[in-house]
């Protein structure tokens, strides 16, 4: 256990924790995290809620863990944390598959990282020294790749992790469609992780697709070398990659991905097509640059002709930073109109405006 000093004289208990989930096989394997509890007591009506914190892209090496780098002070997502805990809530965050613990990490695969984030929460509703509720409400959210766990949670929730009070998710710049991420992403300044981080998840979790077989030396140098790296190594090594240049054949990732075999392994990747129970907020930036808008608002109208309870609404930031901190920001009111039903649980299709 540590000491997590955040704004304002703000001390939380942090505990490391292993747990066990499921990968997009259905087999058991060990994923690590960590629960962050308040020490000031909780002073709202109700048990003190626990939110399912689904990190951002961190890297592919062990040292990339979003537990290990905010226990070195390191983690960027610790300044959207904090308000969380200022509001009191209890908040666990999962490594995911792969990132702390031995094998691959199953870099936006939808079950894994939906499984990883539902199943930690579960340890932390029974960790003694974290003293929150066993039973409590649920929260879960996050942006980017976690924008994508997070949805892919939601919609999982109900048949996965049913047992558990889920009274709202947000998805922020989730990557719903991951054909359209990796097309999008192509020459961008994050186009390593798409090319590099997915690639090889994608060769090491479906061996029968023989992904390795479309790269050339290029493009399994970049699969190997971005193995062991963290997001900002890869961004700046990587920068600006084309994606055709690590093909034999010149034609794009996106492009041979839409095409069988690997089309049917990418459609089970898309998020959508499942109910979820709980009301979820998606927001989606039009203007950026890394993620689709799209696939995220198809995304959320598929969620509504299933009868689900969402609302989408615009970002209005010029670029996928500045949306990450926009959407963390406007999401806090809305978590609390969940956990005290100040909004009505009713279907919000009118205002999606499709």
């Amino acid at each position: 256990m540590l000491a997590f000093i955040g704004l304002g004289g703000l001390t939380a208990k942090a505990q490391w924790i292993m747990y066990l989930s499921r990968d997009g096989r259905n087999r058991r394997g060990a994923v690590t995290g960590a629960v962050l509890a308040p020490t000031l007591p909780w002073a709202a009506p109700g048990q003190r809620p626990i939110i399912g914190y689904a990190a951002g892209t961190q890297g592919m090496g062990d040292q990339c863990a979003p537990s290990r780098q905010l226990s070195e002070g390191l983690e960027y997502e610790t300044p959207k944390v904090l308000p969380l805990l200022l509001d009191g809530y209890g908040v666990v965050l999962t490594d995911y598959e792969g990132l702390g613990t031995p094998g691959t990490h199953s870099y936006l695969q939808r079950a894994p990282q939906a499984h990883a984030v539902l199943d930690s929460i579960r340890p932390a509703q029974r960790l003694p020294a974290a003293n929150l509720p066993d039973n409590g409400p649920v929260c879960i959210t996050r942006f980017s790749q976690g924008g994508g766990a997070a949805a892919a949670a939601a919609e999982l929730q109900p048949t996965y992790a049913g047992e558990l009070k889920l009274k709202g998710g947000y998805a922020g710049g989730a990557p719903a469609d991951l054909v359209a991420l990796l097309a999008k992403a192509n020459g961008r300044w994050a186009s390593g992780l798409a090319g590099g981080y997915f690639i090889k998840g994608l060769d090491d979790f479906y061996p029968r697709l023989q992904v390795q077989d479309l790269l050339n030396d290029a493009g399994r140098q970049v699969a190997e070398q971005t193995n062991d790296e963290c997001v900002p190594e890869t961004a700046v090594r990587h920068r600006f990659l084309r994606h055709e240049t690590l093909t034999k054949d010149g034609r794009s990732l996106a492009e041979h991905l839409a095409e069988q075999p690997y089309k049917a392994v990418m459609d089970q990747q898309v998020v959508g097509n499942r109910k979820p129970t709980a009301p979820v907020l998606v927001m989606q930036s039009p203007n950026d640059e890394l993620v689709p808008y799209q696939p995220a608002r198809q995304m959320a109208r598929k969620w509504c002709d299933q009868g689900a309870n969402v609302l989408f609404q615009d970002l209005l930031a010029p670029e996928h930073g500045l949306a990450l901190r926009e959407g963390a920001t406007r999401v806090r009111p809305w978590f609390r109109d969940q956990l005290h039903r100040r909004t009505p649980n009713r279907q919000l299709r009118q205002r999606l405006n499709f």
